[in-house]
């Protein structure tokens, strides 16, 4: 399930073009990415993700654009019994429309397909255990997908190289995962806690520790809160 959210987090980080495919002539609109969006669809060559195909829900995310130019992504992802919450900060690459992220690896992506306003087609990619993984996700800003969005969505998919085995329309979660927004502080490498912070209940504790303890603590079953920009380390410990 860590995979499956961490994956997810890959397609968060760049919906802000206005349409077309060629990435450089695209104008970026902030203002249009912030808010709330549903991930209806995808695909996916990710072992694991398609191992759990049949099991995957409709996930939302909220965007927040800072005032350095960042974004502030935090989602909530339905999984069996429970809840992931997940929260990363994303940072321009210097091309225009492009963001990436090196929490938990190096995540890019871009936007091939967009109205600029109602939906987002995002291809992205993530280097995992020395291979490259690829994902397409459709963002919607309503839960519903329509035939011709289905349609255009599969197309895309298939245009680059996904079978049908490989894409999935996401059915609705309805109210079992709600969702919520949170802040990442930055230069904090982001823990999984099981208790909830009393401030800010859904987001992730975050502690100054090496990529390597951060892996090795990391357990898939217990959600993420969030504490202060300070970093100190919450003292509660997973169960």
């Amino acid at each position: 399930m860590r995979t499956m959210g961490l994956s997810l987090g890959l397609v968060l980080l760049c919906l802000l073009c206005t349409g077309a495919e060629d990435l450089g002539a695209v104008e970026l609109d902030m203002s249009k990415i912030a808010g709330k969006w549903y991930i209806t669809a995808m695909a996916t060559d990710s072992e694991s993700y398609l191992q759990k195909k049949d099991q995957l829900k409709m996930a939302m995310t909220s965007i927040e654009v800072l005032g350095d130019g960042d974004l502030n992504v935090s989602f909530a992802i339905p999984t069996p019994g429970q809840c992931m919450r997940l929260v990363s900060i994303y940072k321009p690459t210097g091309v225009l429309g492009q963001y990436y992220s090196s929490d938990r690896g190096y995540k890019t992506a871009q936007v091939v397909d967009t109205d600029g306003k109602t939906y987002a087609v995002v291809f992205a990619t993530r280097v995992k255990d020395g291979k490259t993984l690829h994902a397409l996700r459709l963002y919607s800003k309503t839960r519903e997908v329509s035939p011709r969005m289905a349609v255009l969505f599969r197309k895309l998919a298939r245009q680059r190289s996904f079978t049908n085995d490989m894409i999935v329309m996401l059915p609705t979660q309805g109210e079992r995962c709600p969702h919520v927004r949170c802040r990442l502080a930055g230069g904090c490498s982001c823990q999984v806690m099981q208790d909830p912070h009393p401030e800010a209940p859904g987001c992730c504790f975050l502690i100054p520790l090496p990529s390597s303890v951060v892996k090795a603590l990391t357990h898939p079953l217990l959600l993420q809160h969030s504490v202060s920009p300070s970093c100190q380390i919450n003292n509660s410990s997973p169960q």
